[in-house]
């Protein structure tokens, strides 16, 4: 490589570091600090626990659970869910083979909350009309606790520990709250997997050093003719406050979740989070931010998506680093080729910590991410995807511990990453490469790297043209393709060309959403 090519790239990575990037993250933080802002706090920095790991796969909660997924079995065809009825049905009685007082059905019906009047109404409009033989998406936010079992000299850690019964994979699990014993933790679920005469069980712990006690117990069949606030007696004291919402198909394609969810990546460390943009059945479950990055895991039923952070050239701890992993375009020999070193130690940074090693990869390896991994991410994050499932997907083990493989990665404005174009074990990489490309404005970024020798994988791209504000058009091209690999634009070094760098909105985050919402609203 000859080095005033080098030093030009360099100095173009520079450049667009300091004065490209900028817009991307800005609008990123603005999205995630305005979004829901009426809401109370979300998930915590603290990661979200969602796999039964350790003292909360204990004997006693298998057992309960067991004895009421028969329950349900045996009374499923007794009575339909969806009959009318004046009130809430309350919950029936179970013993578990080590607690005999699980919440009785022949509680008070009062004690189910119903949903109050006024500006505070909960009840969704026009849920009636919903066609109840279909299968829903039931979104269940788990509110609060109240007057949880305790003792005086003891301290209360609580979490949350619920799912649909007899359906393992939709398992989920809330922060702890420390020493609360009224905990809000205010988090929501998408239940895609929800059926009629489907039921809800919740397990309330107290998370301690060497084992979680149980605090409670709560057993629920949800109705959609009648949603909203319900507030459950637990097994012991206390209640559990939920609230229970269906609705109907979602509104988002499976490629605008995946563009979305590169984007929502940014701001899953920040206090009170909640998704910037519409994830459609994605919820975010656990997440970690080490050596300045994020890098997290969404789930939908028994599908899960891992999402890798892009640069983050505004934040403390992040900007030299991302600049020098930008920068850092000298290959080494990995996964069978020649690789970006930056690119490639971004991956290798993600995969060594001790969260990875003991809570996402064991969970993406888990039955919970039995119906496919998805692999995304927007700018370096795409990057980092596009690596992560060409040597996760090889036949050669990498990752160390139970394995898995990809199923489709999607990268958002990504740069070309390696010599030869990265593809996996059985061919061409599955999924999508998705670039901005206009008449006269493109995306800088996939062809930067490219400078310095590197192309991009044997992946199917999408050129996305904005015609007009209203006007978004895609052009698909095959992922052995020339395009695909390269890209349609000739790379041109008349500086005339780099009247693109006045116009950074073509690589931004909030774009690529923006285009993918107009697009696949058509």
């Amino acid at each position: 490589m000859n080095m005033w090519v080098v030093a030009y790239y360099l100095h173009a990575v520079l450049f667009l570091n300091q004065n490209f990037f900028w817009a991307c993250h800005a609008v990123n933080d603005m999205s995630a600090t305005n979004a829901h802002a009426s809401q109370e706090a979300g998930l915590s920095d603290d990661l979200a626990q969602v796999s039964c790991e350790g003292s909360r796969c204990s004997t006693e909660v298998d057992m309960g659970l067991n004895v009421l997924q028969q329950q349900v079995v045996n009374e499923k065809n007794s009575r339909a869910l969806d009959e009318p009825s004046g009130e809430a049905e309350a919950t029936k009685p179970v013993k578990d083979a080590h607690r005999a007082d699980i919440v009785a059905d022949e509680a008070p019906k009062h004690a189910l909350e119903q949903p109050p009047s006024g500006h505070e109404n909960l009840v969704l409009e026009e849920r009636e009309s919903l066609n109840l033989t279909a299968s829903h998406v039931l979104i269940v936010t788990i509110q609060r606790a109240n007057n949880l079992e305790t003792e005086w000299w003891e301290h209360r850690d609580p979490y949350v520990e619920f799912q649909i019964v007899h359906k393992d994979s939709s398992k989920r699990t809330t922060k702890t709250v420390h020493d609360n014993q009224h905990p809000t933790w205010n988090e929501k679920v998408h239940y895609g997997q929800y059926q009629p005469g489907d039921a809800l069980y919740f397990k309330i712990w107290d998370e301690d050093h060497d084992w979680d006690d149980a605090l409670g117990e709560a057993y629920f069949k949800p109705n959609c003719k009648q949603t909203g606030v319900k507030t459950l007696p637990l097994s012991t004291t206390g209640t559990l406050t939920v609230k229970i919402e269906c609705v109907g198909s979602p509104k988002v394609t499976h490629v605008e979740s995946m563009v979305n969810m590169a984007s929502d990546v940014y701001g899953v460390h920040k206090k009170g989070y909640t998704p910037a943009y519409d994830l459609g059945d994605w919820d975010l479950v656990m997440h970690k931010r080490e050596w300045g990055d994020n890098l997290a895991v969404y789930q939908n039923g028994n599908q899960c998506t891992l999402a890798f952070t892009g640069s983050e050239t505004l934040q403390h701890g992040s900007m030299v680093r991302d600049w020098v992993t930008n920068a850092w375009a000298f290959s080494k020999s990995r996964c069978g080729n020649e690789i970006h070193s930056g690119f490639y130690n971004e991956v290798w940074r993600s995969t060594v910590t001790w969260n990875w090693n003991n809570k996402m990869q064991p969970f993406l390896a888990s039955d919970a991410c039995s119906g496919g991994i998805y692999v995304v991410g927007h700018s370096l994050g795409g990057a980092a995807a596009s690596v992560f499932t060409s040597c996760v997907n090889q036949d050669k083990k990498w990752l160390s511990g139970k394995g898995f493989k990809v199923k489709e990665v999607y990268t958002i404005g990504a740069p070309a990453v390696s010599k030869k174009p990265l593809r996996q074990a059985d061919g061409c990489l599955k999924g999508l490469r998705i670039y901005n490309e206009d008449k006269n404005n493109y995306d800088l970024v996939p062809f930067l790297a490219q400078w310095a020798g590197m192309v991009h994988p044997n992946l199917k791209a999408m050129r996305v043209t904005k015609k007009s504000e209203t006007v978004v058009e895609e052009t698909e091209f095959d992922c052995n393709s020339k395009e695909a690999v390269s890209g349609d634009k000739r790379k041109d070094e008349k500086l005339q060309e780099w009247k693109v760098i006045s116009n950074g909105l073509c690589h931004i985050a909030g774009e690529y959403v923006k285009r993918m919402k107009t697009l696949f609203s058509r």
